[in-house]
């Protein structure tokens, strides 16, 4: 599934979940300590999470490509006062385990499952980042009694579109021929102008860090993921944070889904909360509020 295909930097620049932690640009309410926790997924994959925050509501937490769960950290910190807060290593990232057989997205899911049975979380919103948009999409159908909403990130702007054999052997043929120049190419054209050069810097050095014989295979398992299909399973609210660099199908997307909806955000690429985190908050409260509201 390629949510917006505008040649061969968009297929990748719209998977990439990268970031850093500079300075909030909105003050940060007091922080809540993290907790960290490790725990098997399905197939006996370790993962590892943090957790911390209080309420009867969880945010779960869900970066994508590359990602890490510390890349969440400011949205902890922001959120924690008024919900339980969780956010995870996904297999192949961060502490977590890299050594599975089957990279899927109904992988990706047992992982947070995972978590989420250990923590006892019962009214869970999931908010996923880049990839991540197909993972919730499963975790929605995977527990659907659990799920209170979901949000994606910068993601699922257009379910409906797709990319072409063609183009996808295009794409993973200049992954495998030299990966870190490929992907800090395309990474670098999901910024506009003016981002914030610590986070450009680090984006593209972590990214083109990663192990390719694992960022790969994760990455296949993502276009080959079905998410109209899922999306039309999906009977929990989405509201989707995306950047107003491409376009949001609204009316597309409706015909998987008619509860989808978007919050959009200006003047920013593919990684809002590391751009502008204090404004994506604020952003994030109100899809997290429209996703809830039947809960007040």
């Amino acid at each position: 599934m390629i949510t917006r295909l505008t040649g061969l930097t968009g297929l990748l620049s719209m998977l990439a979940a990268c970031g850093s932690t500079p300075s909030r640009d909105a003050a940060a309410p007091t922080e809540t300590a993290m907790h960290d926790g490790v725990v098997a997924s399905a197939d006996g994959t370790k993962i590892h999470y943090l957790e911390g925050g209080r309420g009867t509501t969880t945010l779960f937490f869900l970066h994508g490509w590359l990602g890490n769960a510390h890349w969440w950290d400011e949205q902890f910190a922001h959120f924690s006062p008024r919900y339980r807060v969780v956010a995870i290593d996904q297999a192949g990232h961060g502490e977590s385990g890299r050594d599975r057989k089957a990279w899927t997205m109904q992988a990706c899911a047992q992982d947070a499952r995972a978590v989420a049975d250990k923590l006892g979380l019962d009214r869970v919103v999931w908010i996923g980042h880049s990839m991540s948009g197909g993972t919730i999409l499963e975790l929605a159908n995977l527990l659907p009694e659990r799920t209170v909403g979901l949000i994606p990130i910068d993601i699922l702007e257009d379910v409906g579109q797709v990319a072409t054999t063609e183009e996808k052997a295009a794409f993973f043929g200049a992954l495998e021929k030299d990966f870190p120049t490929a992907v800090r190419a395309v990474f670098k054209e999901d910024f506009p102008p003016g981002a914030p050069e610590p986070v450009v810097r680090r984006v593209l050095d972590e990214a083109a860090a990663a192990p390719p014989a694992i960022s790969i295979p994760i990455l296949r398992a993502f276009f080959d993921y079905d998410a109209a299909s899922a999306m039309r399973k999906v009977k929990a609210p989405i509201v989707a944070v995306n950047s107003e660099m491409h376009r949001t199908n609204v009316a597309g997307n409706r015909k998987f889904a008619p509860q989808f909806d978007v919050v959009l955000m200006k003047n920013v690429g593919h990684w809002p909360m590391l751009e502008r985190p204090g404004e994506f908050d604020l952003l994030l409260q109100q899809a997290i509020d429209r996703a809830t509201a039947k809960l007040r």
